[in-house]
């Protein structure tokens, strides 16, 4: 079943792959997990070839690279001054840290 297809990515982690998996998906892409239930054989297998790793086809490797790469890159975005407590907030808070109000009302 591996025949034409490519490890993707692996992280000791599952859900991180389940993340990247269901990323995937949304663009189109299917992904194969591989050692998704080997964890309990740490101990008798090195704990690297237990980790839970993403497989896609020759053909959508290049593309399912590309998805992965974007959601390594930093959301950037201006700060903000909430209307509520005038406190800074960064541009990736959708809340203001200090009294919970949204970006959204100000």
């Amino acid at each position: 079943m591996l025949i034409n297809m490519k490890q993707l990515y692996t992280h000791e982690n599952k859900m991180m792959v389940e993340n990247m998996r269901n990323h995937l998906r949304q663009a189109g892409i299917e992904a194969l997990m591989k050692n998704e239930f080997s964890g309990g054989g740490i101990g008798e297998l090195s704990p690297l070839e237990t980790w839970p790793e993403l497989w896609v086809s020759n053909a959508e490797y290049s593309r399912a690279k590309a998805v992965l790469a974007t959601l390594r890159e930093p959301i950037l975005a201006d700060n903000w001054h909430c209307n509520n407590c005038d406190e800074e907030n960064e541009g990736n808070f959708e809340i203001c840290w200090k009294c919970q109000h949204s970006a959204a009302q100000s």
